[in-house]
């Protein structure tokens, strides 16, 4: 027996009217930049349709901001009610693990279980939610990548394999306007690269964690996006990577294999942030050029 979501009313999403706007922008945006935000407070169609000014590069970079932040949302809701379900599962059969993947997969319609009717009549909720949720993630990755694509220094993407569009808006979500980092130090210690007082970023408590500026869901997505441009095998930072991993064994050959290869990635995570800073600002000057 499987359990197909219900029809839910179609969802509306309204973005706080003090989104983010970069500190620097040319006079043409200054003048702007108060209507735009109230434009930005604008109810949003579930669609995407966005009531903002496709030129006005602050808007455009704060209005991804909250798609990320919603799809991220989105992801932690369907984990937390996944865990849910499983817990449900393994409570109906006295915790045994293994009999409790059998009844989800039961469930699921992949398998048959003498407990599936009950549970999954009292999981209906669980999995309603669950494929809403899931639903309106496919949807808000849609329209992140559609806004991503019409930022001025999307063309960065297609010189570094492994560094897709949802990588590149994420990280611009993150970032916002890389413009306002004076160099490219200051993004990596945005996204958990840099080093601080001789040692890497990391996590610490007390005051010495606003020195340290570590957040783990920053630094969890570079470590990703490293993965994904190693697995690539191909392209400029996949090369760094190899060239810094050879190097590493060539210093110390007794290193481990798996430090030898998280410290090439670092290098080639910190690398593609370098390049994607002088990208984006070259852009920018050229685009604030070309509009005066």
């Amino acid at each position: 027996m499987s359990v197909r979501a219900g029809k839910f009313p179609e969802a509306t999403m309204v973005v706080p009217p003090n989104i983010y706007l970069p500190r620097e922008h040319n006079s043409a945006d200054r003048l702007d930049a108060e209507p735009q935000r109230r434009r930005v407070g604008a109810t949003l169609s579930d669609e995407g349709h966005r009531l903002i000014d496709p030129h006005f590069r602050g808007a455009d970079i704060g209005y991804l901001l909250e798609l990320y932040r919603d799809y991220r949302a989105m992801v932690r809701t369907h984990t937390a009610l996944t865990l849910q379900v499983k817990s449900f599962c393994r409570r109906i059969v006295g915790g045994d693990k293994g009999e409790a993947d059998k009844l989800l997969k039961s469930i699921e319609g992949e398998a048959e279980h003498p407990l599936t009717s009950g549970a999954a009549a009292r999981l209906v909720p669980f999995f309603a939610a669950r494929d809403e949720i899931e639903k309106s993630r496919k949807q808000r990755l849609k329209e992140i990548e559609k806004l991503a694509k019409s930022l001025p220094a999307f063309g960065f993407v297609a010189t570094a394999p492994g560094f897709g569009t949802a990588s590149f808006a994420a990280v611009i979500a993150e970032c916002g306007d890389l413009s306002n980092y004076a160099n490219p130090a200051k993004v990596w210690k945005r996204m958990g690269l840099a080093v601080v007082d001789g040692k890497a970023q990391r996590r610490v408590t007390g005051i010495d964690g606003i020195t340290m500026g570590f957040s783990p869901a920053r630094r969890s997505l570079m470590w990703n996006i490293g993965e994904c441009i190693v697995k690539s095998g191909k392209g400029k930072y996949r090369a760094a990577y190899d060239a810094r991993k050879a190097y590493e064994v060539e210093r110390n050959p007794e290193i481990k294999k798996i430090a030898a290869h998280a410290r090439a990635k670092r290098y080639a995570e910190k690398l593609l942030l370098k390049d994607l800073w002088r990208y984006w600002r070259d852009v920018s000057r050229e685009t604030n050029e070309t509009n005066r």
